[in-house]
């Protein structure tokens, strides 16, 4: 449904007119506290009998089962497979792994994060000053539906090289900013300093001191990390961090070594001491509130004004909100050419070229000074390669009505047909098996308006449709006009056998699209004012499940797997979950890349989303993985895109391994007012049917 909210990602000027508050990440997850655990481990590369320590470490790290785990002294060279890769292969963890040395060199060195959670988005950046080769490995992890950040380095080693450290430390600093996202935030590993340093006491305005935190500041010679077998002075060096702004704030509750006592095989696991710390993170509670809305509207004028700092801070919060944010990403990159910053642009024209996103930057004067980098070229080339078509559906039927503005469809399996809703036309078509269409309901029959979303249910022989009465309608009259109600039709006669309108307001109101549950319950969404209901099985009035102005733009919904929470489809920023037992409502987390904004049709397809997004360019069919949770995305993969007859995309329906959706739905022909233009020679909309493939198999590892 998409009259209300007509926006091209990433166009930063469009992009950032959405000023409804927003709200923090709230998927699916527990009733209770969930505990988490980190581990920070100096492997102390290959010395000492690497394949005994290896197995103590296994066995000990396998029997705790920590969350997350951070490592430094990585090694891998012609003879020694990638240390981290083995541990985690030995304990079925996720990896990734940083390091300054080239993929060319057989002999790599660097740190790694290991995790048991779906990753969302992984990096590195090497420290500055460069010439002490020092990097920092960031991983972005779904944790029981939260984003949790994690940040694992390395500093310089030697006891004069305090002012080496005091410089790595402020580069990391800015570099976490620029990178984390506003929830969960942890930095941990060997910082080779005590707690009483000046270069580590830089971080504690904006860090807490796990340690310190549950031991009351206490960093006696029971704290110390360094083995004295190696170093006989007592020193804390490998330390973990939680960021004093995390949302929800995050508590630890246990700090403890790890491999502290030699095994019993007489093998030390590594010349350090682990530190094991554990957080207790409270339940997200009611409907949080976020800056996300205030941030892109401040953003937006102070671009207007060319007050660069203003506007930098506050698009940088919107990507950090969002998990990333296209539109954001746009007006970063056009404020660093117009500063001259060459690495600042690229940095945020690459993030948009990752996502699949076409963007004509070189139309901003502000990059012509880098025509002919090669850089900025290749950006061009990318750009250029994402606006190609992308085609794997085939036409399955014509329509042949260019005045039907088709909105939804669904299928009919003992009917052997497709239902098309018309807003238009104000009815409902059958298309069957040959293509041939027919009426199944009569324009206006029993009060209704024009026909937005549908929903099956075929156990009790009812399609679900919402109906409004607006202008995209051939008729409607003036007094009718924002009036909107739910109908359901007998599925085999085309009668209406049920109708709850939506009490009226002093502003317009769009039931636009829905879904309906197992149970018979309906969910469907109210697209201009951004609340969601429930009509029950028998039930004779809508239920408020989040109030308006909760989402911006809510459009489909979908169920998830476990029938307990609701996935929504918001056009101004991704996709929205709603709890339904709790009532609380959150987004669902997703990869850094994924431009999430403009989707408007939502289905499940076992565990993974297939979405049509029509607020993009290109306009596309995505599928998005998802957790067996369901309480993330972890991946997402572009299934079509700016096809020939994909025109303006509409909603579809799932058939088995087939994707049946509507092309050419006629919205690029709805002006501003409503109206829709009908000119000679328009295109009719379109079933397109798209096979859909095997869920890919992503590698994390780096």
């Amino acid at each position: 449904m998409r009259s209300f909210r007509r926006v091209l990602w990433p166009a930063l000027y469009v992009a950032l007119l959405f000023a409804r508050p927003a709200l923090a990440a709230a998927a699916p997850q527990s009733a209770g506290a969930d505990t988490l655990t980190v581990v920070t481990l100096n492997l102390w590369h290959d010395q000492h009998d690497w394949p005994r320590r290896l197995e103590r470490i296994v066995r000990e790290l396998g029997a705790l089962r920590p969350d997350v785990i951070c490592l430094q002294e990585v090694l891998q060279h012609a003879t020694l497979p990638n240390q981290a890769e083995t541990l985690a292969q030995r304990l079925g963890y996720a990896w990734s792994f940083a390091t300054v040395d080239s993929v060319t060199r057989v002999k790599r060195y660097g740190n790694a994060i290991l995790t048991r959670h779906p990753v969302l988005d992984t990096g590195e950046h090497f420290l500055r000053p460069l010439d002490d080769y020092r990097v920092v490995a960031r991983v972005r992890v779904s944790f029981h539906g939260h984003v949790l950040d994690v940040y694992d380095t390395h500093l310089h080693h030697t006891r004069e090289g305090a002012a080496i450290r005091a410089a790595q430390i402020a580069d990391l600093r800015s570099y976490i900013r620029d990178t984390r996202g506003r929830e969960l935030v942890l930095l941990a590993g060997d910082l080779n300093c005590s707690p009483d340093t000046p270069e580590l006491q830089a971080l504690s305005p904006e860090w807490l001191h796990a340690w310190a935190a549950v031991h009351s500041g206490r960093f006696g010679p029971e704290a110390a990390t360094m083995n004295p077998l190696f170093e006989p002075e007592p020193r804390q060096i490998d330390h973990v961090f939680v960021a004093r702004d995390s949302r929800p704030v995050f508590s630890p509750v246990e700090a403890k070594r790890l491999f502290d006592q030699v095994g019993p095989d007489s093998v030390w696991a590594t010349d350090h001491f682990g530190v094991l710390t554990r957080f207790t993170i409270p339940p997200v509670l009611g409907t949080p509130e976020t800056t996300y809305a205030q941030h892109l509207a401040l953003g937006r004028a102070a671009a207007r004004r060319d007050e660069r700092a203003a506007a930098r801070h506050h698009l940088r919060e919107v990507d950090a909100q969002c998990g990333g944010h296209t539109g954001a990403q746009a007006g970063l990159a056009a404020l660093a050419a117009r500063d001259g910053d060459r690495e600042q642009a690229s940095r945020w024209l690459g993030a948009i070229a990752r996502s699949g996103i076409a963007h004509a930057f070189a139309r901003d004067t502000s990059f012509a000074r880098w025509a002919d980098d090669p850089t900025f070229a290749a950006l061009t080339t990318g750009f250029e390669r994402n606006a190609q078509p992308h085609t794997t559906s085939r036409v399955r039927h014509e329509l042949h009505d260019p005045e039907l503005l088709a909105e939804d469809v669904v299928y009919d399996a003992r009917g052997k047909r497709f239902l098309v809703s018309s807003i238009h036309q104000r009815r409902i078509v059958a298309v069957n098996a040959t293509g041939r269409v027919t009426p199944f309901s009569v324009p206006g029959a029993d009060s209704t308006w024009g026909l937005y979303g549908l929903g099956l249910d075929a156990a009790r022989g009812l399609l679900w449709a919402s109906t409004a009465a607006g202008p995209e309608c051939d008729t409607v009259p003036a007094a009718e006009i924002g009036r909107t109600a739910v109908v359901a039709f007998d599925l085999r006669t085309g009668r209406v056998r049920r109708r709850i309108e939506l009490p009226v307001s002093g502003t317009r109101q769009v039931l636009g699209d829905l879904c309906v549950g197992a149970d018979g319950s309906v969910y469907v969404t109210e697209s201009l004012g951004g609340a969601v209901y429930r009509l029950r099985s028998g039930a004779n009035a809508l239920e408020r499940l989040v109030a308006p102005g909760t989402y911006r733009s809510p459009q489909q919904p979908a169920l998830a797997a476990d029938g307990r929470h609701l996935y929504v489809a918001d056009y101004s920023r991704g996709i929205g979950v709603i709890d339904l037992d709790r009532g609380t409502a959150g987004w669902l987390p997703k990869p850094y890349s994924l431009a999430s904004g403009g989707i408007d049709g939502l289905v499940r397809q076992g565990d993974r989303l297939i979405a049509i997004q029509n607020g993009t360019a290109p306009h596309r069919v995505l599928a998005l993985d998802l957790t067996p949770a369901g309480d993330a995305i972890t991946g997402w993969q572009v299934l079509e895109k700016a096809s020939p007859r994909m025109g303006e995309p509409n909603h579809g329906v799932v058939m088995g391994d087939t994707f049946v959706w509507i092309g050419d739905s006629g919205w690029d022909r709805v002006s501003d007012d409503g109206k829709l233009a009908s000119p000679a020679g328009a295109t009719a909309p379109v079933l397109m049917s798209l096979p859909l493939p095997a869920r890919p198999l992503r590698s994390l590892g780096r």
